[in-house]
């Protein structure tokens, strides 16, 4: 065998087990933007895991989206069925106080609009980022439709204030 054609069989390896691990397994990304600080700064490199479709989110769950602008890093705050209205700085689901302990203290949520409710559709999910000053989020653009989501960041730990994340010291995921 001509070795022009065994090195394009090697690329064609290589390409087709990079593929697989992407579709399969995961992929990185790097935060691009400060919508997401404190939690993650930019620059902080990102293991995603890949996710099945039909997948189910949980509030407070990280998920890389296509906003339709691109890759975005946000958290899941409003799932299918729910009601959602921002009073006074807080984030209100279905008449109770949201609580979110991975927001430093202080941070207020303000609306696009004031008074407006946002309803979750069903196989629909509002995002929002923890930068709420900056985040271009749910807040502006309604629930996302489940096929939006690419992937699922798997970390429930603060994230350093510099550099790649430390996955040996990173708490797992808690599924719900």
């Amino acid at each position: 065998m001509p070795w022009f054609i065994s090195g394009a069989l090697i690329v064609l390896g290589c390409f087709l087990v990079v593929f697989c691990f992407h579709r399969c397994f995961g992929f990185m990304v790097t935060v691009d933007g400060s919508s997401m600080c404190p939690t993650f700064q930019p620059k902080t490199i990102l293991y995603v895991r890949a996710i099945a479709p039909g997948s189910v989110f949980n509030r407070g769950d990280i998920v890389i989206l296509d906003d339709g602008n691109g890759k975005v890093v946000k958290r899941v705050v409003g799932l299918a069925g729910d009601r959602v209205r921002f009073v006074l700085g807080q984030v209100y689901i279905n008449g109770h106080q949201l609580f979110e302990p991975y927001l430093p203290k202080g941070v207020a949520t303000y609306p696009q609009e004031e008074g407006h409710e946002i309803r979750v559709g069903s196989n629909q999910y509002l995002v929002l980022g923890d930068n709420r000053k900056v985040s271009l989020d749910g807040r502006s653009y309604g629930p996302l439709d489940v096929r939006q989501i690419q992937g699922l960041v798997p970390y429930d730990g603060p994230a350093p204030r510099l550099g790649p994340l430390n996955f040996a010291t990173a708490q797992p995921h808690v599924w719900r």
